[in-house]
């Protein structure tokens, strides 16, 4: 199992990033499994019907926060370590966020 299927494994909060242990791919294929969850939440946001603050902004931003920790953890490891690999995946991950 990847490090990044078992979140219990680091604390992204607490900077626990266990950078080098995955790879661009693993993270590619984490935002992809993690999206459709996403798209399901945002579903729910878009139906309330009395929006508020704390009905649609809190839940919108929780939404799609391990998303956008997972893009931020491969462009972290981009920025580090530009690899071929690297390279190779950035396009697929930039589409699909």
């Amino acid at each position: 199992m990847s490090v990044l299927h078992d979140s219990s494994s680091f604390d992204i909060d607490q900077g626990d990033i266990p950078f080098r242990e995955f790879t661009p791919q693993e993270v590619k294929h984490e935002i992809e499994r993690r999206l459709p969850e996403v798209h399901n939440r945002l579903a729910e946001i878009r139906n309330i019907s009395q929006p508020t603050f704390s009905s649609v902004i809190v839940p919108l931003e929780r939404s799609t926060y391990e998303v956008d920790q997972l893009y931020m953890i491969f462009s972290h490891e981009r920025i580090a370590c530009d690899t071929p690999e690297h390279q190779e995946v950035a396009p697929e991950i930039t589409r699909i966020m």
